[in-house]
């Protein structure tokens, strides 16, 4: 009999509660007691209903098959294609790639969720690849998994080792992403855009391209009980993005949370520590919440090699009250009293819960797929530090913050079961306790910047050739870090964004002594490069010609202040002349589409830019 005609009585939530009342306990690593709440009252991760259980197997699965745990079928594409609403796609261990057969992008479906083993965090069941998305407000982008409303994602792991790839993107759309673990997306491990409000919790991201998670657009999501490390920024947040972060340890990043442009993240009870610059670095008009009088934040930053909390770039006060941190280790204008007041942003519905079946294999999925909480491991408790008021003085411009590129050795990825975290699944946002604070003494706080300092950029060297690397599984180094369009209901062009310097095939933008003046109008026709004089010989070859690269995309300036602005977008952006007219070169390309993502991005900062060939 075909599963799809039969149904399974699920009641997973009953296998959650470990003690009398309803009441899930467990205890961490460091052993304190961690009270989950009543599960059943709160009935978040599942309810007692009936579900369709499909099962998939990438090596003894047939497409043909029934779907059943006896005849499995093969790839996720076929299993996401037949699933009926309320409906569960359990994943036996295994590679999901295009070579089993998988087209991607794997698009979720509203109301199936797609699980593996919570347990592991999806160790073994391995989704790898990825396809071409046009996103309706970020252009064309690879992705290996596109989310949906009511769907969900457990117990898997997501590498996309394309150039830009990136593992699970959302737009738009409310999923639920538990117990997972996303390494080796050449950019992002996830991205969050558009009007989502996501339940993004007990995952792993770890040596990812460039972001942990990227939050843009009006987006609202819920992202807790994370562990970020080892990659370019942890958490990137942008736009008009407006999340909360609740429990996250976010560890031995290049930093370790960004928060850029009008965006207003909510940061508590989260560990941010051992990042190799700042643990929290704000700019522009944003403005986080790490904490107010009526809930303190209860945060704890340390041991970052910069700063603790960096808003010296940020035109906002932000309020800061009940941490752990270090006074002399925070600059810029942070109110440590948390009198500032916050503007509440509107609520977007949240992500709804998932349903979850227990399978007949119980060596693969059973009760500990959902488990208790495990702590993540870190240092003994911080004292609070003194509360130290700061005058609000006049807001300084926001100045552009150059960023390195990480190291380039790829450090390796840990996949031993015992050295990942285990998940925590827990359905609600507790209050932190109230933080009585200590004796207030106050300090200088740096002077407010005046006006944007223009960074250098060096062009490379003529003498140095430059070795486009092939896509690694694992790539730990920080890539260019997009600025996405804003939203279609809000096209206000935004401020200028913090980005990690280029690396790979990406982005790479090569200098030429004979850049012509083109025309300068929107979106010119391309100019063609290097002509040779009639009668002649042809002329040597550029050195973007001789690497391949045959488009360059350029930005129209007007002043040293527009030139800062580019490169605090693009960090290697560099001058070009065209008598006296100044360009500033973006990129140089070998794909048309390539230059028409940079071209779309600058566009829709309000840039006047081009795209040339090289030819």
């Amino acid at each position: 009999m075909s599963l799809l005609s039969r149904s399974v009585r699920v009641s997973a939530i009953a296998s959650l509660l470990l003690s009398s009342g309803g009441v899930a306990i467990a205890v961490s690593s460091v052993g304190i007691p961690v009270v989950l709440g009543s599960l059943l009252a709160e009935g978040a991760i599942a309810q007692t209903q009936a579900a369709t259980v499909l099962y998939v197997d990438p090596v003894r699965g047939s497409d043909a098959g029934a779907g059943t745990a006896q005849a499995p079928l093969k790839t996720i594409t076929q299993a996401l294609a037949i699933a009926p609403t309320s409906s569960v796609i359990q994943l036996a261990p295994g590679t999901y790639s295009a070579a089993s057969g998988e087209t991607f992008p794997l698009r979720l479906q509203p109301g199936v969720t797609l699980q593996g083993s919570a347990e592991s965090q999806g160790q073994g069941i391995v989704i790898r690849g990825g396809g071409r998305f046009l996103s309706p407000t970020s252009a064309g982008q690879d992705i290996a998994i596109l989310g949906a409303n009511q769907a969900a994602l457990i117990g898997v792991t997501v590498t996309n080792p394309n150039p830009r790839g990136y593992g699970l993107w959302i737009e738009s759309s409310n999923p639920t992403v538990a117990s997972n673990t996303f390494t080796g997306n050449t950019h992002d491990g996830i991205s969050v855009v558009g009007r989502s409000a996501p339940l993004i919790r007990g995952n792993h991201f770890v040596a990812n391209g460039a972001n942990g998670i990227t939050l843009y657009g009006l987006s609202q999501a819920q992202v807790q009980e994370n562990l970020f490390e080892r990659t370019g920024f942890g958490v990137n947040v942008g736009q008009k993005a407006a999340p909360t972060l609740l429990k996250n340890r976010i560890v031995g990043n290049e930093d370790g949370v960004v928060v850029q442009a009008s965006s207003r993240p909510i940061l508590r009870e989260n560990v941010i520590e051992g990042n190799q610059r700042d643990g929290l670095v704000a700019i522009a008009d944003s403005q986080p919440d790490l904490g107010t009088q009526a809930q303190p934040g209860s945060n704890t930053f340390r041991n970052n090699g910069r700063l603790d909390v960096n808003v010296k770039a940020s035109s906002q006060i932000v309020p800061a009250f009940g941490n752990q941190l270090v006074s002399s280790r925070v600059e810029g204008r942070v109110d440590l009293a948390g009198t500032t007041q916050v503007t509440p942003v509107p609520a977007i519905a949240a992500a709804p819960a998932p349903i979850v079946a227990q399978a007949a294999d119980k060596s693969s999925l059973s009760a500990r797929s959902f488990p208790v909480p495990t702590s993540l491991q870190s240092s003994p408790p911080v004292a609070p530090p003194p509360q130290v008021p700061v005058a609000a003085g006049p807001a300084p411009r926001a100045i552009p913050i150059p960023v390195a590129a990480p190291e380039t050795a790829a450090r390796p990825v840990t996949t031993s079961g015992r050295s990942l975290p285990v998940p925590t699944v827990t359905p609600s946002v507790p209050v932190p306790a109230p933080v009585v604070p200590a004796r207030t003494v106050p300090i200088q706080t740096a002077p407010a910047p005046t006006a944007a300092i223009e960074i250098p950029v060096t062009p490379p060297s003529r003498s140095v050739p430059v070795v486009e690397r092939s896509p690694q599984p694992v790539q730990p180094a920080a890539v260019e870090i997009p600025v996405l369009p804003p939203e279609n209901a809000d096209p206000t062009p935004q401020p200028a964004t913090v980005a990690a310097r280029p690396r790979s095939g990406a982005l790479l933008p090569v200098p030429s002594a004979r850049i012509p003046v083109g025309n300068a109008g929107n979106r010119a026709r391309n100019v063609a490069i290097g002509a040779s004089t009639p009668g002649g010989p042809p002329p040597p070859p550029t050195q973007a010609q001789a690497l391949g690269f045959q488009y360059r995309v350029v930005v129209a300036t007007r002043s040293e202040a527009d030139q800062a602005r580019v490169r605090s977008l693009v960090p290697g952006a560099f001058r070009v002349f065209r008598g006296s007219q100044i360009f500033m070169q973006v990129g140089a390309y070998k794909t048309q589409a390539e230059a028409d993502e940079m071209y779309q991005r600058v566009s829709s900062q309000g840039w006047q830019a081009r795209i040339e060939t090289t030819q």
